[in-house]
């Protein structure tokens, strides 16, 4: 059982639209996901589950989602409580995603660089099934993206001419 000092728990569930694409669910607040208050005496596995079927309003959903992996770092922002983001995966497709629901794409560009962002990210090699891969992450300033766009305009488009 993952015992957490955070006083909230974020859970993260990837649904499938109609395009097959992976969309998440978001019940408002400070963090992306879907939100409940931790309670220490059930695993978190538990209390994700029946957060993500109290949001769908459905019971029978309880069953439907496996348990993938707490993430670190813990989510934190100033002058809200922190957070532990939990990462679900549905079983088959009990759920259909709403089209306005942002895909993890958009989940990433809305967050500041730094540690939440960080969070996010390794939720996103455990989708990938690659959360055991060393991945390193490297923050551009405005200056350098600059460069690099001016030096792909520069660059003839087919390279073998």
């Amino acid at each position: 059982m993952y015992l957490t000092k955070a006083p909230t728990l974020t859970i993260l569930v990837p649904i499938y639209d109609g395009s097959g694409i992976m969309r998440f669910p978001h019940s408002g607040g400070p963090y992306f996901g879907l939100h409940c208050m931790v309670d220490n005496a059930f695993p978190l596995s538990r209390q994700a589950q029946q957060c993500v079927a109290k949001f769908f309003g459905r019971d029978d959903l309880n069953d439907k989602f496996d348990p993938v992996a707490a993430i670190d770092p813990v989510l934190r922002l100033e002058g809200e409580a922190s957070s532990v983001l939990f990462l679900m995966k549905p079983k088959g497709s009990s759920i259909e995603a709403d089209p306005n629901w942002f895909t993890i794409a958009q989940v990433l560009r809305s967050l500041p660089s730094g540690p939440n962002r960080l969070a996010y990210m390794k939720a996103l090699q455990h989708m990938a099934g690659a959360a055991d891969a060393e991945i390193s992450v490297l923050e551009v300033d405005d200056e350098v993206r600059k460069r690099l766009k001016e030096l792909a305009s520069e660059t003839p488009k087919n390279l073998l001419d």
